[in-house]
């Protein structure tokens, strides 16, 4: 599982974060503090059933405690791109986890596939 945070420099004041092997396991503060999220890029084509994506708003936050904000759907075995116009504000931090259901307190794992299949997931933030 890696989990990578890239910014653009001066140029331009957006972090690209993107998640290779994203499961019901919190990436904590992905951001490193507050931001806006601009654009989700969910791509499930290694599952084998719709997953969601869950994104919070906190310093941290706990899969099956923390309600998300956000609760974003992608189909089996497709890709699913997500943009906010203007943005929607994590003013003390982004944590994100993806499930295999849509309820907001869910836990479980998303199904693959198979166990070479992961799901990934790519945040645009200011």
């Amino acid at each position: 599982m890696t989990l990578k945070a890239s910014s653009f420099g001066r140029a331009l004041d957006y972090k690209v974060i993107y998640q290779d092997d994203v499961k019901a396991t919190v990436n904590v503060n992905a951001a490193a503090g507050p931001c806006t999220l601009h654009s989700v890029i969910i791509d499930n084509n290694g599952g084998s059933a719709a997953c969601y994506a869950k994104i919070a708003d906190g310093y941290t936050a706990s899969i099956g405690a923390s309600t998300p904000q956000l609760v974003l759907r992608c189909a089996k075995q497709q890709g699913q791109v997500y943009v906010f116009p203007d943005g929607v504000d994590f003013p003390a931090g982004i944590n994100f986890w993806v499930t295999s259901n849509a309820d907001p307190q869910g836990t479980a794992d998303p199904s693959l596939v198979s166990n070479a299949n992961t799901i990934k997931i790519t945040l645009t933030v200011s």
